[in-house]
């Protein structure tokens, strides 16, 4: 049950923080930060957020909500998991320099939490901590994870309780650039959510792991990998070892474009079976593990290319082109112009619009369905399907008028709708599930 207090911790969340966890920048205008959405500027001061378009706002659940198609529940969740930055205080916390904890006499708490609660092996443990990565702050007896720069200075730290609370969080004034991070000699580098991850993997795969370089982002953006990358040429290949979930699934599609950005580098997705790194190491040890989820956006657009591989696409071939783009424009009018965002006649006309696009471009390109599929699901991003749905419609109105000049604009459009299937079924099952919900007295 989520309780009052949770909900208000969520609600001053700083919203620009948040961003710039999952990749996205903001701009400075005075005390203010502007955002660019996909529907227009949103204005951002603190916990609080306006959509000039829309003329919209609220407080920080609410972004969450409409800018990133969660519902109540996983918006929470991803608020609460994460621990950003609150913005209570905000103008106090913001003039507080970057200061390292006083480190306790030992390290004893923190050593016996990583290695018995959490199963991190002692030799990754002494490594680490000989090295100085990792020590036990006298104030509060966290774990302390030290963050280097390349010159060897503290530039971040991320903080962990060992007891029975959850806080976990990154040390005011940390440059995120620099997250916990160890680099070796190798060609390679694993990447990370957080140090705990890091260390889990590592004792799982402990062979040779010292001539590797390994970097926990402490979220989902990858600015502490970029400066690796881009300080040490040598490596030419990229592991990406984030969550299993929606957050650490999309963000690696997201954190590989960026890196393919820079220039030929390898990439590849290492997935635990469990949550994450450190459930896996929990479960080999025998102890209860989080179960992994998936992303729901992509097991939407996984089992619609499965069902298109299986279709016929052979028709289409005896209608001309300008015949299918009218019946498509047909559609797009009934959509836009007689039918609410979210119904059911609504996603069998997305639905019969995207076949006709791909009818015309299995006509003009002789390939088959699977072979459309298969190229429909390489095209898919999931870190860029988060417009709601007059951005999405917009996209949609977009890459038709490019049909006509370029056939095959005709596989981003089907794409588009078959997503805007996909966004629409999911605010229906989230209007069934708040129907059925009972309130009653007690």
């Amino acid at each position: 049950m989520i309780t009052k207090q949770e909900i208000e911790y969520a609600n001053s969340i700083d919203i620009a923080s948040f961003l710039k966890t999952r990749g996205m920048s903001t701009k400075r205008v005075g005390r203010a930060y502007e955002w660019q959405a996909p529907t227009g500027k949103v204005s951002i001061k603190g916990c609080k957020w306006y959509s000039h378009y829309e003329r919209v706002g609220g407080y920080t659940i609410d972004f969450v909500k409409k800018y990133f198609e969660l519902d109540f529940k996983e918006a929470m969740e991803e608020l609460l998991e994460k621990r950003y930055k609150s913005s209570r205080d905000e103008n106090i916390r913001t003039s507080i320099p970057f200061r390292v904890p006083r480190a306790y006499e030992n390290n004893k708490r923190v050593y016996n939490y990583l290695h018995y609660d959490r199963c991190i092996s002692k030799d990754v443990l002494d490594t680490f901590m000989r090295e100085g990565l990792i020590f036990e702050d006298a104030k509060y007896h966290s774990a302390v994870f030290v963050g280097k720069d390349s010159e060897g200075e503290i530039k971040h730290l991320h903080k962990r309780a060992i007891s029975s609370s959850s806080f976990k969080g990154n040390v005011e004034g940390s440059n995120p650039d620099c997250s916990f991070n160890r680099i070796g000699n190798s060609n390679k580098l694993f990447i990370y959510e957080a140090p705990i991850d890091m260390l889990s993997y590592i004792s799982i795969y402990s062979v040779n792991w010292k001539n590797d370089s390994h970097v926990a982002l402490c979220s989902t953006a990858s600015l502490a990998a970029i400066r690796i990358l881009k300080e040490h040429p040598k490596i030419d290949s990229v592991y990406l070892c984030l969550d299993h979930d929606t957050a650490g699934i999309e963000g690696s599609y997201r954190i590989a474009e960026e890196i393919h950005a820079l220039g030929k580098y390898g990439v590849w997705r290492i997935e635990p079976e469990y949550k994450d790194w450190n459930e896996e190491l929990k479960a080999m040890h025998g102890k209860d593990a989080i179960p992994s989820s998936e992303s729901p956006r992509i097991e939407y657009v996984k089992a619609e290319c499965q069902s298109i591989a299986a279709e016929d696409f052979e028709m289409y071939s005896c209608f001309e082109k300008n015949e299918i783009v009218f019946g498509m424009k047909t559609i797009l009018s009934k959509i836009g112009e007689n039918h609410k965002e979210y119904d059911e006649e609504t996603v069998n006309l997305f639905n019969q619009i995207s076949r006709l696009a791909l009818g015309l471009y299995c006509k003009e390109s002789g390939e088959s369905a699977s072979s459309v599929a298969s190229k429909l699901q390489d095209l898919y991003k999931p870190h860029r399907d988060y417009l709601n749905m007059r951005g999405r419609q917009k996209e949609l109105s977009e890459s038709f008028a490019k049909i006509n000049e370029d056939t095959n604009q005709s596989l981003p459009f089907a794409l588009n709708a078959i997503t805007m299937c996909g966004a629409i079924e999911r605010r229906l099952e989230e209007q069934k599930q708040n129907n059925n919900m009972s309130i009653g007295a007690i």
